[in-house]
């Protein structure tokens, strides 16, 4: 699942297109033998600055000279793409955060990104960092967290902090460890999930407790673990949601037509809410197991004839953008003190950037809207596709399209996109004005 990541504070927000799997940490910083702040990194790779080549250097450099401010406007956020809708997930800045840095940034070519694209994508690893305005540090004199980030053979992030924190007599090691030692699983998107998943959201061990003379702790290690999943979980926080889920899809076919058994599972909070949350609209036949004890639900439901219709169903998706229409300007720099100086150009072509992805069961059922008709024209050099790729059961294919146009348009080409006839066709290799 693809998240968007923008950095607020310079001209514009400049976005980079993350898939998700993080590594954050916190730091304290010290001041005579105690903890002054806690700051909170955010380590981020493989994020990427998409940008179209007539401006990719221009908004690439204005990003660079953001790394050298400190100020205290400069904030950072996670949206997520929710039908179509972009709805904010999380915020590294006020009022929650200060004094946020880009710590480091460091860019290398990678597989998943061409040579030839390099004058307008760029994959880079970002590290930033916030202070945490509200961390309840007092008390705190020793202070050690060790993160480990590593993924199981279907290639799921598993993410685990272990935070060892002393205190001084009288101060809770084990209250400051509850509080400080739980990941946010909020930045990761919706197929995450707690596998520490009690109530605080960390595994609490006291070190030196002892309970005979009700002496307060002043050791203790949190340990806090969340889990990548092939679905959709859908938490927010601990004990909102299932700690581990399983789904499942057979499809086999007889003489009387195809049969498709459908099996979920869940356990934890809200395991019979989610398990349900997954039986097909048209399935003929079901059964639900529950484990009262541990929480645990199962579910098989049967459906006869075609493939679940959600599930086989070809989807479509189209974002549009529209700019351009207006007098073109532009602002010269003067130097010893001067304003810039203005100038006004010509009126600028219509331009739309068209983002598709199309999905379905089968490869052979990928198939693209037609071009738009006149007055709109398809820029091919500006344009690309992705080849077919398997996302789960599904087969998936993307493409970014930019079209120009010298007059306004008088149809959404949203709309045309999605209600027109479509084509099996290629965009960039076998299509051609």
């Amino acid at each position: 699942m693809t998240l968007l990541l923008e950095v607020l504070g310079g001209p514009r927000p400049f976005s980079f297109q993350v898939q998700g799997a993080f590594e954050p940490r916190l730091e304290p910083e010290w001041e005579d033998g105690a903890i002054l702040s806690l700051r909170e990194v955010w380590e981020i790779p493989g994020a990427r600055f998409v940008q179209f080549e007539d401006r990719f250097w221009r908004e690439w450099t204005t990003f660079l000279a953001l790394l050298r401010q400190r100020d205290p406007g400069v904030s950072v956020r996670l949206l997520q793409d929710r039908a179509g809708q972009l709805r904010e997930v999380w915020r590294l800045g006020p009022a929650t955060h200060e004094d946020v840095r880009i710590e480091q940034l460091g860019a290398r070519p990678t597989p998943a990104v061409e040579s030839a694209a390099w004058r307008s994508v760029v994959s880079i690893t970002l590290t930033i960092s916030a202070v945490q305005r509200f961390a309840d540090t007092e008390g705190i004199t020793a202070w050690s967290q060790e993160v480990a980030s590593r993924y199981d053979l279907g290639g799921l992030q598993i993410l685990e902090w272990r935070t060892e924190i002393r205190t001084r007599e009288g101060t809770s090691a084990v209250d400051k460890a509850r509080r400080l030692g739980r990941i946010d699983v909020r930045p990761f998107g919706e197929r995450y999930s707690y596998e520490t998943n009690g109530p605080h959201g960390v595994e609490v061990t006291a070190l030196d407790a002892d309970e005979r003379t009700g002496r307060i702790a002043t050791a203790a290690l949190a340990v806090s673990r969340v889990r990548q999943w092939g679905v959709r979980v859908g938490v927010s926080g601990p004990a909102e949601g299932p700690s581990e889920v399983g789904l499942s899809r057979s499809t086999r076919r007889t003489p009387d037509g195809v049969v498709t058994t459908i099996r979920a599972s869940a356990k934890g909070p809200q395991a019979r809410r989610w398990v349900e949350s997954k039986e097909p609209p048209n399935a003929t036949s079901g059964e639900v197991f529950e484990e009262l004890a541990r929480r645990q639900v199962e579910a098989v439901w049967t459906v006869e004839g075609d493939v679940p219709t959600e599930e086989g169903k070809v989807r479509l998706d189209v974002r549009t953008e529209l700019s351009g229409g207006h007098a073109g300007f532009d602002f010269e720099l003067a130097v010893g003190g001067y304003t810039p100086v203005l100038f006004e150009g010509a009126l600028l072509p219509w331009r739309l950037v068209a983002k598709i992805t199309v999905s379905a069961q089968e490869r052979d059922q990928l198939r693209w809207p037609q071009l738009l008709p006149d007055p709109w024209r398809l820029d091919h050099q500006g344009s690309s596709e992705s080849e077919p790729y398997r996302e789960g059961s599904r087969w998936v294919r993307e493409a970014s399209l930019l079209y120009w146009s010298a007059t306004r348009p008088t149809r959404s080409p949203r709309e045309q996109l999605l209600g027109g006839p479509k084509q099996f066709e290629a965009y960039v290799l076998e299509v051609r004005p």
